[in-house]
């Protein structure tokens, strides 16, 4: 299952276009919390038109657990974070690499060990993000890309676990996902590593829609929606 995060700008419909012509599960919204609100009868509109799963998720860069409790979101990311910014309610950090400037002998690619070992402590995934990668290149800036390849380096000595997605503003910067792969197999990630991400990230947006819809009990304990009941109750007979 493959599900993108997008930072939409009222092109929410042609990002689903685009999802769909690409074979994605889902697709999550990123939004400011100004905008969250207003954006959901969007949202919901769009999962009754088409054949594709929507969530909504925010971006910020503080007080997580409080913009969680508030808004219910499907996903909470944000961009690089000091140290002492990593909290409980995170889901997602991402473009670390996008650091504006290198220490004397190594790079400053925004991840060392200590912050890794925090975020995973509050279970925090580590994104990369494909548009930034993308521009990087036809920009030619090889200090990132350099930093790109420190960060995978950094997250298997670490143990951190990785997702990828387009965080793009632009539909036509999504890509299939197959490509995408093997382009993160080029930078250096592993397979095992590349394998893994796309299910971590699903598992982390679905789980948090269903917590917010009230079926989860407990961590690994799902409680059947209506709809899922129903069906239940049809197969058995």
């Amino acid at each position: 299952m493959f599900v993108d995060i997008v930072l939409p700008n009222g092109n929410e419909e042609a990002f689903v276009k685009r999802a769909v012509s690409l074979n994605f599960d889902g697709l999550c919204f990123l939004y400011s919390p100004k905008d969250f609100l207003t954006s959901r009868p969007l949202i919901e509109n769009l999962s009754s038109k088409y054949n594709l799963k929507l969530y909504s998720g925010l971006l910020v860069d503080k007080d997580f657990l409080s913009f969680k409790r508030k808004f219910k979101p499907d996903l909470i990311c944000s961009y690089s974070l000091d140290r002492a910014k990593i909290h409980r309610g995170l889901d997602v950090m991402f473009r670390a690499e996008d650091s504006s400037k290198d220490f004397l002998r190594f790079r400053n690619s925004g991840l060392d060990l200590v912050k890794s070992s925090i975020m995973r402590r509050f279970d925090v995934l580590y994104g990369f993000d494909i548009s930034f990668v993308v521009d990087s290149i036809a920009n030619e800036d090889y200090a990132v890309l350099s930093r790109i390849v420190q960060n995978f380096k950094i997250l298997r000595k670490s143990k951190l676990d990785m997702v990828f997605a387009s965080f793009s503003s632009d539909p036509c910067k999504l890509f299939n996902v197959d490509d995408v792969r093997a382009f993160m197999i080029s930078f250096g990630a592993s397979t095992q590593q590349v394998a893994l991400a796309s299910k971590l990230l699903a598992d982390r947006i679905t789980f948090n829609s269903d917590f917010n819809k009230g079926l989860i009990v407990e961590k690994g304990v799902r409680r059947l929606s209506d709809e899922e009941l129903r069906d239940y109750i049809k197969r058995s007979n």
